[in-house]
């Protein structure tokens, strides 16, 4: 997994004889994200703490970060 792609669906298991379970993790984590107002409490002007992001990446949240205004 890297930082670009969503978070992964995974199965939970269960009981041997239950139906299969699946957790959508990129939900779960979109939904605490909006819950606990982290947009509005981070401050996105800074680089992130740790670990440290390569070039690429550094301009690919960029993207996502600042809105294009062209």
């Amino acid at each position: 997994m890297n930082l670009q792609q969503p978070l992964p669906t995974i199965p939970i298991p269960l009981n041997p004889n239950d139906e299969e379970v699946y957790l959508d993790l990129q939900g779960v984590f979109g939904r605490v994200y909006e819950d606990a107002r982290y947009g509005i409490r981070l401050n996105y002007h800074q680089p992130p703490p740790a670990p440290a992001l390569s070039a690429q990446e550094q301009e690919w949240l960029k993207t996502l970060l600042i809105p294009d205004n062209s």
